[in-house]
């Protein structure tokens, strides 16, 4: 039923997060705990739990690109994650966008930008397949295998995607064809070339994800916030965040347990980076410090 409606389903989810997050404005964040707690104590715990460091929803994604002549060509398929959760929280002052903040830094490298038909459907089956839907999990990853081999004319241009697990999925599911980059890898491999890296004297933090680690790109994680950034703490035993997707929201004591000690570790930074939004809501929450994408630090660097 959600598989095949997940546009209305999509979008359903990010109008909930704009009006909770309006609440949250009006109420405070004292109130806003307070009240989210009792909701989940009177539902047994089965209503997911609310956290100061959640995020708004992102605008719909629309590419114009008049006039523009060249060859540079890039297909982008923002998540759905990053479609319906890739705004900033009342908590962080950065009030962009992640899907808005990746066209600036693409068009600002002089890349035509290419979106899948439909997107607004698309899916690559993550959130099913890990909640044991193998099936459905499968025939969305088929839909997007279609719609991005389409796009891509038949993987002759690359592809990015803004979130590693899902891009690990795809990598693990889709047609071999295709051209697939996560945030870290694309900026190393097209963008070191195309932008000029101006380094800003701030501490930072990051967070390379679990399926950043799995493929082999934590020091290029590393290497890439180093670029942008004066100082880089990589948090000592800080290894998966615990948010496990969505697993957050219903076991938030599995975040709060994998994140201990690094509040303490984070306490001098302005901000800490990484490549997945649900794992960067956990990840402020118990650090103290907004987390944002890695791309929003390039962005920032750039020109």
């Amino acid at each position: 039923l959600v598989g095949d409606r997940f546009d209305k389903v999509s979008n359903t989810v990010g109008k909930t997060l704009n009006l909770v997050d309006m609440v949250h404005k009006t109420a405070g964040t004292k109130t806003m705990e307070k009240a989210s707690g009792w909701a989940r104590k009177a539902a047994l715990n089965k209503l997911p739990q609310w956290n100061r460091s959640m995020p708004m929803s992102s605008k719909s994604v629309k590419i114009n690109n008049p006039g523009l002549a060249t060859d540079l060509e890039v297909v982008y398929f923002p998540s759905c994650a990053s479609r319906m959760m890739g705004g900033p929280s009342q908590e962080d002052i950065q009030r962009r966008d992640l899907p808005e903040t990746t066209v600036s830094l693409l068009k600002k490298a002089g890349y035509k930008i290419l979106l899948p038909e439909n997107l607004e459907s698309l899916c690559c089956g993550q959130a099913f397949a890990s909640k044991g839907f193998e099936e459905e999990g499968s025939k969305k990853a088929g839909k997007l295998s279609q719609a991005l081999l389409k796009i891509s004319r038949d993987g002759s241009i690359s592809i990015l995607c803004d979130t590693s697990p899902c891009l690990l999925r795809m990598k693990e599911t889709l047609d071999s064809r295709l051209q697939l980059l996560e945030p870290v890898e694309f900026t190393l491999t097209y963008l070191m070339e195309r932008l000029n890296f101006k380094q800003k004297e701030i501490e930072i933090a990051i967070h390379p994800t679990c399926s950043t680690i799995k493929m082999g790109l934590a020091d290029s994680l590393y290497e890439l916030a180093c670029r942008c950034a004066t100082k880089v703490v990589w948090p000592e035993q800080i290894f998966c965040c615990g948010f496990a997707g969505d697993r957050g929201f219903s076991f938030p004591e599995l975040n709060e347990s994998a994140l201990k000690g690094l509040a303490g570790q984070v306490s001098r930074c302005d901000a800490g980076y990484s490549t997945s939004k649900t794992c960067e809501i956990g990840l402020s929450l118990h650090s103290r410090i907004p987390y944002r994408s890695i791309l929003h630090l390039v962005d920032e660097v750039t020109f």
